[in-house]
């Protein structure tokens, strides 16, 4: 996983930035309500990719992999991330 030279400081816990660092799960990005990034973290599929309390989530991927996201969905959107990560939606 490659992460960005800028703001390392502000990056908690990715542990992965798409599906393929999941061995079979998906890749869950998490936030607080403000937006700030909680970390990432493998989960079993996209429906386990929930929020805690007022937080939001996104599935994490790669716009290069033939199935990044689940089925009715693509590897389009720009993650809160930022570049380089990218978002199902």
């Amino acid at each position: 996983m490659t992460l960005p030279d800028e703001p390392k400081c502000m990056l908690k816990d990715l542990y992965c930035d798409d599906s393929a660092d999941c061995g079979g799960g998906v890749c869950c990005g998490s936030y607080t309500s403000q937006g700030i990034t909680n970390g990432s973290s493998c989960v079993a599929s996209a429906s386990s990719c929930t929020p805690t309390g007022s937080g939001s989530v996104e599935v994490l991927c790669d716009p290069a992999a033939p199935s990044a996201c689940p089925s009715g969905v693509a590897c389009t959107g720009a993650s809160l991330l930022g570049a380089p990560y990218h978002k199902c939606q």
